[in-house]
Parts: C-alpha cells; structure tokens; sequence
C-alpha cells in the first residue's frame, strides 16, 4: 500500500513538474516573441535637389546610424519638377530646393510649416568641358569662348524646371553672349544630365554647379562664374505642411545644420550657411523698398525688414523684432550701425539679417 501511494505521489510531482517546465518554457517563449518585435520604423521622404544626390546619400548612412529608428528615402530630381510634385500631394516630409524662388512659391501656397525653413548651403556655377579635348586645335578658356565658332554645342539645365539652367542664364545675359550661346544649347532635365552630357564628350562645354563638377574626373573646371553675374545660388529647406511627421522631418533639418552633416556637404563642395536667415530676391536701390514691402508683404521676413529700416532714421533707437525683450536686437543695431550708416541699400540689411542670433521668424 505504501509502495503503491509512493508510486502515485511519484507520478503526480512529475506531472507537476512536467507543467511547470512547460509553463516556463511557454513563459518564456512569449517573452521571446514579444521581444522580438521592433519599433517601426520612422519612414521620412526627401525630396532634394539632384545636385545634393552624393552629399545626402552619405549624410543618410550617418543619420540612420544615430538614428536606427529612422529610415531616409530620397527622392532627387530637378527643383522645379520637385516643387510641382509637392504642388500635386505627393507625400513629401522635407523639401530641399536648389533655388529660392521654388522654395519660396510653396509657401505662397501655404504649402511649408514656415518655422521650419532656412537656408542650407550656397554653391557657385562653373564652365565645364571635357576632360579630353576634342578639340585638338582649340583651348576653352572662359565663357566668352562659348561664342566661338570652334564651340558648337553647349549643355545647359532647363531654365523654366532646372535651376542651374536659371543661373546659367543669368551668366550669359550678364556677360552678353545669351543669344549667340543658346542658339548651341543642348538642355538637360537636370543638372545631373548636363553634367554627363559634358563627361561623355557630346557636347563641347556646359555650365553646372561647383559641386557636380567635382563628381566627375571626365570633366574640367575651366571658369568659375564671378558673383556678380547670377543670383545667389542658396539651398533652402523647410518642412512640408502636410508632412505625417513633422517633428522627425524638423530634427533631420536640424542634423543638418550639425558641424557633423556640414563637414560632409563642404568635403562636396558645398558653402554651408550657418544662419536661419530666409533669402529673397532684394532690390538693389533703396527708393524701390516700398514697392518691395507691399510684394511680400505676407512673408515672415516682412517685419524684420520694416522694422530694421527704421533704425536708419535714429541711431540707437529700441527696437523689438521679436526676439523677446528686444535688447539682443538693439546691441546687433549698436554693432552694425557703422556698417549700416555708410550703406543704407540692400547688402547692409543682408548682411545685418544675417548675424546667426537674429533669429525672428
């Protein structure tokens, strides 16, 4: 009988214990499970000027590392095809146009979260050839050679869709050789194009970006474009309005402005702004202000201008652009009053806009 109870007990610790390791294993495979389930990924969608493709793509590998629970996808193209995309709604987090004017039609359409924009980068536009000359019996030198008749095709961007075409129209309308040089243009959708229209040898010369020339060695550099020919070449970039995530998209802009992210654009080529500053189309003479004012009067910048203005009146004077209690504004007033005494037109207020802790927008 107690052999028999033994038994019995024996068995039914068993069953327990069988129960428990089961129990336990099962606990344990739950836990498992549940662990093995990631965050989703922060999907953020970029759509960047074609000109910032090699930049970017390694700012990605180094955002993503920092950030693995974000992922970047790019979409580069031409600013102008870029910009009617976002027009049309296309899911877009951050824009990063190649002109101002792209950028600056979005928020005409309320289309940006404004607090979000600045300027990026500056760039410069070069005159490009070949780097093995097919003209044996010619040597391109500068723009003005575009003219000649042993030149006979140049590659240029769009000027309508493509920036850089903009830019380099503004070159030869300055130079004056716009009508003799478009009448050899091969255009490209963008500037990408342009460039490797240059680095194939099928057509003489092209005019492109800095930083895109110095992504090919089948290309030389043979003239850089002085500043004075063409608009400022600026890179804004700001959050789109209907972005899904608008504080992941507004932390990448600010990676970007990181000494990190800017070591990479400037190992490109790139000029990085270390400012919030908005860039405009100025006018250049002072009597044209007003005109200027009542054009943009719906812009953030708007005030800040206005109200910078008057300090040319009263030297000295108080004034409040919002940067709280206004003393940060009147010592930037003390510190440029000299600059801004002796040039009252639009450079003196650039270049007072400018200081990195006028931040009024």
């Amino acid at each position: 009988m107690n052999n028999r109870l033994k038994i019995n007990s024996f068995i039914i610790i068993t069953a327990l214990l069988s129960l428990f390791v089961v129990g336990c294993n099962t606990l344990k495979a739950v836990k498992l499970e549940q662990s093995s389930q990631a965050t989703p990924l922060t999907q953020l969608t970029v759509s960047a000027a074609a000109s910032l493709k090699g930049a970017m793509t390694e700012i990605k590998k180094i955002y993503e590392q920092e950030h693995p629970q974000s992922e970047i996808i790019y979409n580069f193209a031409s600013s102008g095809s870029l910009q009617r995309q976002i027009e049309q709604g296309a899911p877009v987090d951050v824009f990063i146009s190649a002109a101002v004017n792209k950028m600056d039609t979005l928020a005409e359409q309320e289309l940006l979260l404004t607090e979000t924009r600045r300027d990026l980068l500056k760039n410069q536009m070069v005159l490009i050839a070949p780097e093995s000359n097919n003209k044996s019996n010619f040597q391109l030198d500068n723009f003005n050679d575009l003219t000649t008749e042993e030149i006979t095709t140049v590659a240029l961007g769009q000027p309508a869709s493509v920036p850089a075409g903009k830019y380099a129209q503004e070159v030869l309308n300055s130079l004056q050789i716009a009508d003799k040089v478009n009448s050899k243009a091969v255009y490209g959708k963008d500037v990408r194009q342009v460039l490797n229209y240059v680095a194939t040898g099928n057509v003489d010369a092209g005019i492109v970006y800095q930083t895109d020339a110095r992504l090919s060695d089948k290309v030389q550099i043979v003239a850089t474009a002085p500043e004075d020919t063409h608009s400022p070449v600026i890179y804004p970039i700001a959050v789109i309005k209907d972005s899904d995530r608008p504080e992941a998209a507004s932390q990448l802009i600010e990676f970007l402005a990181t000494p990190e992210a800017q070591a990479v654009f400037e190992e490109y080529g790139f000029v990085t702004v270390n400012s919030k500053q908005l860039s405009m189309d100025v006018p250049t003479q002072k009597r044209d202000w007003k005109a200027y004012y009542d054009a943009v009067a719906d812009r953030p910048p708007r005030k800040t201008i206005l109200t910078t203005l008057e300090a040319f009146e009263e030297p000295g004077v108080a004034i409040d652009l919002g940067c709280g209690d206004g003393r940060d504004t009147v010592e930037i007033i003390r510190q440029n009053w000299a600059v801004l005494a002796v040039d009252k037109e639009a450079d003196a207020i650039t270049r007072l806009l400018a200081r990195p802790n006028l931040n009024t927008l």
